[in-house]
């Protein structure tokens, strides 16, 4: 289990939802990073208002840190300049193992900018980030969640994309129920002009065989990892589309992708397809840079 976590807060108590899953996932004797970044001085401030903003941003952190559950090791931090910029810098420089973040925000100290930062993190940070779609944004929960079992991986048929199995058993323990997931497009949909429906029924029906064995192969890998490993190759046009429905359908607790991988004809592309599921879900989505 991760021994510290960064969690961006923006001022929002919808940016405060990610608190519970992070405080779900942190080992008994890690620590949260609480970090907020305050804007520059806007045209025509006052001279005191760099000072002002740090106090009071600092001042927001503690008042967080008072409902969270006592025991817990927790750090406030503020960081001053271009939010995503600070924070991707503080992110590479710090020893941690996970960031847990909000998608979207519309905070008091640099307004609205939680969404782009979680977007700039997914494409540039080196630590997986969990990104967590908050249920009552008015209402954010400071207890520990339930923990997440139950987790769902898509694969593309590259070695690449095993990195997010690696990384839910890294993230998530050992008591997991892993799917690992493949989605085979049919034929017309990466060769619209099929001349013979005989011939795009059997080339689905290879697909889906392979796609099979290509998962037990990886499953194999991981049976002594985690509680049970599971297969599912689904077939269907819409990538993306197909993962968000079949985890929603399915009740998992989360969604572990890398963010890219590269597969062969009738695969995809797993540096677009996480940009779908992670805008699309209501899951909470570990997004993982092979």
């Amino acid at each position: 289990m991760p021994a510290r976590i960064i969690v961006p807060l923006d001022g929002s108590t919808f940016a405060e939802d990610a608190l519970a899953t992070a405080m779900a996932l942190v080992d008994e004797s890690g620590s949260l990073d609480l970090v907020t970044v305050a804007a520059g001085a806007p045209p025509f401030a006052v001279p005191e208002y760099d000072d002002l903003a740090r106090e009071w941003a600092l001042k927001h952190l503690e008042g967080v840190e008072e409902k969270l559950p006592p025991g817990l090791q927790v750090h406030s931090v503020v960081l001053a300049g271009r939010p995503s910029e600070q924070l991707r810098s503080f992110i590479e420089d710090s020893e941690a193992d996970l960031v847990v973040i909000a998608t979207h925000g519309r905070g008091l100290l640099t307004r609205a900018w939680l969404g782009s930062v979680a977007d700039a993190l997914v494409r540039g940070s080196r630590l997986p980030l969990l990104l967590v779609h908050p249920r009552d944004p008015d209402a954010p929960s400071y207890q520990a969640d339930l923990p997440l079992r139950r987790i769902l991986v898509p694969l593309d048929g590259s070695s690449r994309a095993e990195a997010a199995v690696d990384g839910a058993i890294s993230i998530f323990g050992q008591d997991l129920d892993l799917t690992l997931a493949r989605v085979v497009q049919p034929l017309h949909s990466t060769f619209p002009y099929v001349p013979d429906p005989t011939l795009a029924e059997e080339e689905a029906a290879r697909a889906s065989t392979q796609a099979e064995q290509e998962l037990a192969e990886v499953a194999r890998k991981y049976q002594a990892s985690a509680r049970s490993v599971n297969l599912e190759v689904i077939e269907s046009d819409y990538v993306g589309g197909a993962i968000v429905e079949h985890s929603e359908k399915n009740d998992f607790d989360a969604i572990a992708i890398a963010t890219h991988g590269r597969g062969g004809v009738g695969r995809f592309a797993l540096g677009s397809v996480a940009d779908k599921v992670i805008r699309s879900t209501k899951l909470p989505v570990l997004t993982l840079r092979p």
